[in-house]
């Protein structure tokens, strides 16, 4: 099946432009409404106008967008960005779950 220019996170061209279409839901996980607002509040990068009706988003803007997502996530959680309350304390290494020991065997 043809994967119609839809791009992950993973695997977005090194230069070029994206369109919405190919933004979301591939890449961005929220809705076209959302996009807009944060283009709006300056919290997202502004697209380029192409043409009278292709407006799309340079890649070299959006990955520093996600670099700095990144970045204030990492640095604002802690170590591997994310925060230790939401870790389920199962998922811890022995002793790191509260006070508790680790066991010795």
């Amino acid at each position: 099946m043809a994967n119609l220019g839809r791009f992950s996170p993973g695997e977005l061209p090194k230069t070029g432009y994206l369109r919405q279409s190919q933004l979301i839901p591939g890449i961005l996980p929220f809705s076209s409404a959302t996009l807009w607002r944060m283009v709006k509040s300056g919290d997202f990068p502004a697209p380029v106008k192409l043409s009278e009706r292709v407006t799309a988003w340079r890649v070299e803007d959006l990955r520093s967008w996600m670099d700095s997502r990144m970045d204030s996530s990492v640095s604002s959680q802690g170590q591997g960005g994310i925060p230790a309350e939401s870790v389920h304390p199962s998922a811890l290494p022995a002793g790191k779950a509260g006070s508790q020991p680790a066991e010795v065997l």
